[in-house]
């Protein structure tokens, strides 16, 4: 048969073929739409972003301007640079094992800005999450032949690049230096698979490589990265033009690399998970242990790659990580050998960034594995790391749609090309619906994270007059003494807001007259302990149901007088799943509500802090983010005028 003669049929089976099988996901948008491609193309870029415009919505409602735990870090930072002893050494000194000398610019270039606000800092590190989308949403128009497609797949890669899993990443304001170098992987594949001249190619990639390396550890993956690629793309070719690039890039690498290892590598960070300022930091001071402990390593790895679906299921989250890091790890090898086959093809190039953002996930997990093996496999769960291995999943995403729209392309007859066409659908939908109980979860845990923080304000406010109880004290930091000292650092620059109250008092809370329903906030009881002592109990929310209050004042006041603070009371955490509410039924709870479980509050008072003779003792529910003070149901009256305190208890 001649080639003319092949046309002719092909031409005559495509007029004889379905209407619908010749149609892609974009022409099957309802006809109305038809006449606008613009608005076409609006609506499906909206739909391919709609990931990153809930998650952002949920981060602006839970960024809470409030440090915490590495936040106080900035104090030491700002210290320095008040001071005028700002030097090159304490910007590129280690922040435990990262070298972040450039989150540490930004932290002062918006500390000018902004006044030190950390909702500020907290966008400014989402806004680099949303750069990085745009980059890969670029890079996968360039992977797929049809556009439509494209837009499918991206909303899939949104779906895992802005999963709530990952509120610490999206909520600490230190983990600017986190996020970094995720959207420099991103714009350096873009650049790499660019038409754009040898020199902006190799300034890019540098600027960015250095970037990363010195906002955390993981960031020194990418230059591998932008080595070898370069080895395999068509767009280096031909050979004088890969070795000029890696040659130049192979240099900057070592002058870069080298002092990031040999300079200096005394940490100033006081969170070195026990290794404070002054020592190396702790993965240097483990990695010479490692070899010895490579199945501990292994396994840390495979945890770290299987984080992101660890909670998907309820048996034991380790287990499943580890069986999750070891599925996807056997299905992208599988995606790279499907790649091997077509080297000869357009294929091979068009994924070969994507394998490069895979073998980033993997050597990120191998890596995080040699330097923090030793602190306990279950660490590996910790959400802040899906993040760094999200992009193995990433690039089976994009993997997968190219083989499957390959897997189309093969059968002739169209009605098996729309059959397979369904079916392609529905593994993206059922793809894209895995994906809800995690981002629910995530977003239960987003709010958890900003309830907390508000639950800390209170404490911080209160820093100079009460020291938090050991078991809420995790909130803030792991110790007291370092936030205690920054937080008042801070505070004498303006630069916490609200400001530290200097007196035991209300403060810059407003004092609300009308008391909360006694359904909502309620100052229960109280019962003498014995003759030095008395223990207060009651509830508080602030809406009788979803804001459990941020902390509770306990005042008193003599007839006549106006109420003193004598004491604070910590909130308990809230349940990371109001699922969990559930969970007491049919059992010997059932008459706790939630308020009586998450929302109680109890304290020991000593009446060496009260005044002799009677008083009457309330108690306030605190709002921290709109500063009121709420008073609740419920009086104690005390007189400890004699040996044996008399008490009477009015609900």
């Amino acid at each position: 048969m001649q080639p003319g003669q092949r046309e002719e049929i092909g031409a005559a089976e495509a007029r004889n073929e379905p209407e619908a099988s010749r149609l892609g996901l974009l022409d099957r948008i309802p006809a109305f739409l038809g006449r606008n491609k613009t608005l076409k193309y609006a609506l499906l870029t909206l739909f391919a972003f709609s990931p990153a415009i809930i998650c952002g919505y949920h981060v602006a409602t839970n960024a809470v301007n409030i440090p915490t735990w590495d936040d106080w870090e900035r104090g030491d930072l700002l210290q320095h640079y008040y001071e005028g002893t700002l030097g090159f050494k304490y910007l590129y000194s280690p922040h435990i094992d990262h070298r972040i000398l450039f989150p540490r610019l930004i932290i002062l270039a918006l500390n000018e800005l902004t006044g030190g606000d950390l909702r500020v800092e907290i966008l400014v590190s989402y806004g680099i999450v949303v750069a990085g989308g745009i980059a890969l949403f670029m890079l996968i128009l360039r992977t797929l032949e049809r556009r439509d497609s494209a837009y499918v797949v991206t909303f899939l890669v949104n779906l895992f690049l802005f999963a709530p899993l990952q509120y610490q990443n999206f909520l600490w304001a230190i983990q600017i230096a986190f996020v970094l170098p995720l959207a420099c992987l991103a714009i350096i594949l873009l650049a790499m698979t660019s038409r754009l001249r040898l020199w902006a190619k190799f300034l890019i990639t540098l600027a960015a490589t250095t970037v990363a390396t010195h906002s955390f550890a993981h960031g020194l993956v990418l230059w591998p990265v932008a080595l070898c690629l370069p080895i395999f793309l068509k767009e280096f070719a031909p050979l004088k033009r890969r070795l000029t690039f890696i040659g130049l890039f192979l240099l900057c690498a070592i002058a870069i690399i080298t002092p990031y290892f040999a300079w200096d590598l005394q940490t100033t960070s006081h969170h070195g998970y026990g290794y404070g300022p002054g020592e190396r930091p702790p993965g240097i001071r483990h990695l010479a242990e490692s070899p010895e402990h490579l199945d501990k390593v292994f396994r840390y790895a495979l945890a770290l790659l299987g984080n992101t679906m660890a909670r998907l299921f309820h048996s034991d989250p380790m287990e499943v990580a580890r069986d999750t890091g070891r599925t996807v790890l056997i299905l992208f090898l599988c995606g790279v050998g499907w790649m091997f086959l077509k080297r000869k093809t357009e294929d091979w190039n068009r994924l070969l960034p994507w394998a490069a953002a895979g073998f980033y996930s993997i050597a990120v997990a191998v890596i995080i594995g040699l330097g923090r093996y030793h602190i306990g496999e279950n660490r590996a769960l910790l959400t802040r790391y899906v993040s760094n291995t999200m992009y193995i999943y990433i690039a089976l995403v994009v993997m997968a749609a190219l083989i499957l729209y390959r897997w189309q392309e093969k059968s002739r007859d169209a009605r098996t090309r729309e059959s397979r066409f369904r079916l392609t659908m529905g593994m993206a939908i059922a793809c894209a619906m895995l994906h809800l109980p995690q981002w629910v979860y995530g977003v239960h845990k987003m709010e958890a994270w900003r309830l907390a923080r508000l639950q800390e304000r209170v404490a911080v406010l209160y820093f100079n007059h009460f020291v938090p109880p050991h078991r809420y004290l995790g909130r803030i930091d792991h110790v007291f003494d370092f936030p205690f000292q920054y937080a008042n650092y801070l505070n004498s620059k303006g630069l916490m807001t609200p400001a530290l109250f200097e007196r035991l008092d209300f403060g810059s809370f407003e004092i609300v007259s009308r008391p909360l329903p006694p359904e909502w906030a309620r100052f229960s009881g109280a019962q003498l302990r014995d003759s030095r002592s008395v223990r207060v109990d009651g509830y508080a929310t602030l809406d009788g149901a979803q804001d459990i209050a941020h902390g509770v004042l306990l005042t008193y006041r003599k007839a006549g007088d106006a109420w003193k603070v004598f004491a604070m009371v910590n909130m308990k955490p809230v349940p990371t799943m109001r699922a969990m509410f559930l969970d007491s039924h049919f059992g010997e709870e059932t008459d706790f509500s939630r308020i009586e479980l998450y929302a109680r509050w109890t304290e020991t008072v000593s009446l060496e802090d009260l005044p002799e003779g009677r008083v009457e003792i309330g108690a306030w529910a605190l709002d921290a983010e709109q500063m009121r003070a709420y008073p609740m149901t419920g009086k104690l009256s005390l007189d400890r005028s004699s040996d044996q305190p008399e008490m009477n208890f009015t609900p």
